[in-house]
């Protein structure tokens, strides 16, 4: 029935499938259990095997360091039996402080010049999340504005201290047509801001263009500022957008993904999913639920998860996620993983032209470093579309050479 809630079985850690999991992993999802469960002696159990190093880089690569130090802490761990992860998480929570002010001056700068904008993703979703706004590991600030507002953002911005990492050109289709972002910078204070007009391309006009997330938004209060974000339902279907673009790694949008759910239990599914189908996001929508019931505590109604289950192919791509995991799969930058991100662009997605301009997106719109490795005159700016896909097969064939010449050295015969 429509209002009856699937606890999800913790057990399942347990199985053959979840226990050939690293110490470390097992380490780091039973410190993200209910803080009842971190602070029992299942924790200092699994300590004793753990390596201490490999458990700080798994964390940094989940960006889960600061949730993990602040979980060791709550089950009572001494810091000092974690020093490096300690180390880290004190960095990161200082330089989330620094990226915090640097969010509330640049707010109000938009503000004083009537420029709407949410914010979202940083500071804000580990508020929401986590309630402290510096657990989250995040490197950038994300605003999301107008498209029509882009230019006078980016020149209000600049003169707040921040460089735009590529020039905007005179003709903004040339750049908002694939796009969804333009970056700028600050390198002396090392603050990052991507302005954002669409979640992703191609949601403009639909239930997630940027004009009706403006209108569902919320107002909420982070270290006693108030800052306008998305609201509860499309927080999650930008976290799965996010994670869907990533393949889900690392870990921790899976980790803010089930928070939310646990912090809205009057959430309403119905509605939820009904934005996820007419945005073209019902598919990822469902893998992040699936796959945040396997990692997390939160529950979600029954029959949303048999939407899931009966969703074509969708719990086979949840088993390749999940083998990603345990087999602590790093990100290869090669040819066979790019070409393995856009066949999984056609599985996830339930609109082939969605995918397919995805597809085409990734392979020539450019990104900083096209538009720095060439510099073009204002009339031209087109042939950019043409950079990309130039520097890529560059790249990419230099890799290919450098791996067919190992083959052959390693088949050759030894001499003497």
């Amino acid at each position: 029935m429509p209002g009856e809630y699937l606890q999800p079985d913790r057990s399942q850690l347990t199985t053959a499938r979840f226990s050939s999991l690293s110490p470390e992993l097992s380490l780091l999802l039973l410190l993200l259990e209910d803080p009842g469960d971190a602070e029992s002696g299942a924790v200092a159990a699994a300590l004793h095997s753990v390596d201490k190093a490999a458990f700080r880089d798994l964390c940094l690569r989940h960006r889960l360091t600061g949730l993990a130090a602040h979980r060791l802490a709550q089950a009572g761990v001494p810091p000092q039996k974690f020093d490096g992860l300690r180390a880290d998480a004190d960095a990161l929570r200082r330089q989330g402080l620094v990226m915090f002010a640097a969010l509330v001056r640049l707010v109000h700068r938009l503000n004083e010049s009537e420029i709407p904008c949410l914010v979202y993703k940083g500071p804000v979703l580990s508020e929401l999340a986590y309630h402290d706004p510096t657990l989250r590991n995040f490197v950038d600030l994300d605003l999301l504005l107008p498209r029509a507002q882009l230019r006078r953002a980016v020149e209000r911005l600049t003169t707040a201290g921040l460089a735009p990492s590529v020039p905007l050109p005179d003709n903004e289709a040339y750049f908002t047509r694939w796009g969804n972002q333009f970056e700028l910078a600050d390198d002396r204070a090392d603050i990052h801001v991507e302005l954002h007009w669409e979640l992703e391309a191609g949601l403009q006009g639909s239930p997630l263009g940027c004009e009706e997330l403006v209108r569902r938004s919320q107002t909420i209060d982070v270290g006693g500022v108030s800052l306008r974000t998305l609201s509860a339902p499309d927080q999650l279907l930008m976290l799965a957008i996010h994670a869907a673009k990533h393949r889900w790694l690392p870990l921790e949008p899976l980790i803010a993904f089930g928070r939310l759910v646990e912090a809205h239990p009057q959430l309403d599914w119905a509605a939820t999913l009904r934005l996820a189908t007419d945005s073209g996001t019902r598919r990822r929508f469902l893998l992040t639920m699936a796959l945040t019931k396997s990692f997390t505590a939160a529950a979600f109604p029954e029959w949303l998860l048999d939407s899931a289950e009966r969703e074509p192919g969708l719990d086979a791509l949840r088993r390749q996620v999940e083998d990603d995991y345990f087999a602590d799969k790093p990100y290869r930058e090669d040819l066979p993983e790019r070409l393995g991100e856009l066949r999984w662009e056609f599985a996830v997605r339930e609109r082939r032209r969605d995918a397919v301009e995805e597809t085409v997106k990734r392979l020539v719109w450019p990104r900083p470093e096209d538009w720095a490795a060439v510099r073009l005159p204002q009339s031209i700016y087109w042939a950019y579309y043409g950079v990309r896909p130039v520097r890529l097969a560059g790249k990419f064939g230099r890799q290919g050479l450098v791996r067919a010449r190992g083959r052959l050295g390693a088949r050759a015969p030894a001499r003497g």
